[in-house]
């Protein structure tokens, strides 16, 4: 299993007060986290010469609070581990999440993080089948495995279910994990079909506007295209080449090929 950095987390609060001094503050009315792996808060200051000045990452800098000196207590920083441990605050051993994929004492077997056959996936069709041979049905995923409540789970109960709590990411483990057991949705994108899906414990169908998105096959637009630099090499803080192993189409490099979905995009669950 690959270990990777801890990654930073930047949240935007949208905070409203009361004009003048006031010992109750406001609750806000929208709370947006952006996990963003591998993404230490050096790297934010030394690239901050080229972001834009409307957008989210200044933002957050003129006019919310900048704290680099959050560390994660735990031994293993896979991201699996770190999306647990984000929305719970709970160490692993109380969460439950140990790895991008466990070991299950009961089966015998390992297992993805968020993996549950009873929780059929919604908005990618199974896999075609030769022949004779019984199609296999879609893989699941549900936060079973995850022990603990998220943030959005104790929003939920402490509004009697009046909050909304969604997450979009594009690996269904930051989703799921992040959403939690109360979400009144969780969406990941499936390199397979280029498609945005959820599962049955969360949704039986998908919504209109991402069924809708999904039969634009925005993806597919940027199939075989070239990755490339938005300016000129040398205004970059960081290196444009990386001398690390690719893996999967894309190239540690830039310009690099955009990937393709593996098979033709299917919309509708």
């Amino acid at each position: 299993m690959r270990v990777l950095r801890t990654a930073a987390v930047l949240v935007l609060g949208l905070l409203a007060v009361r004009p003048g001094w006031s010992a109750e503050p406001v609750r806000p009315r929208l709370v947006v986290l952006v996990v963003i792996d591998q993404f230490p808060a050096d790297l934010l200051e030394r690239s901050r010469p080229g972001l834009s000045p409307r957008g989210m990452f200044q933002r957050m800098a003129a006019s919310g609070a900048n704290y680099t000196e959050c560390h994660h207590r735990h031994a293993f920083t896979e991201t699996a581990v770190a999306h647990a441990t984000f929305l719970t605050g709970a160490y692993p051993c109380r969460t439950g999440i140990t790895g991008n994929s466990m070991f299950d004492r009961v089966t015998g077997a390992w297992h993805g993080s968020v993996s549950d056959p009873d929780s059929p996936l919604v908005g990618r069709p199974a896999s075609p089948a030769p022949p004779g041979v019984r199609p296999r049905p879609p893989a699941g995923v549900s936060p079973a495995r995850l022990k603990v409540p998220t943030v959005g789970g104790m929003l939920k109960l402490s509004t009697a279910g009046k909050a909304k709590v969604f997450t979009v990411s594009i690996k269904d483990r930051a989703a799921v994990l992040m959403a939690g057991h109360a979400a009144d949705a969780a969406f990941w994108f499936d390199a397979r079909t280029g498609c945005w899906i959820t599962s049955e414990f969360y949704a039986a169908r998908l919504p209109d506007y991402l069924a809708e998105y999904n039969d634009r096959k925005a993806p597919a637009a940027w199939a075989g295209r070239r990755w490339t630099l938005l300016d000129d090499p040398e205004q970059y803080t960081a290196p444009t080449t990386a001398p690390m192993r690719a893996s999967g189409p894309c190239r540690p490099a830039f310009p690099t090929p955009c990937p393709t979905p593996r098979t033709a995009p299917t919309a509708r669950p």
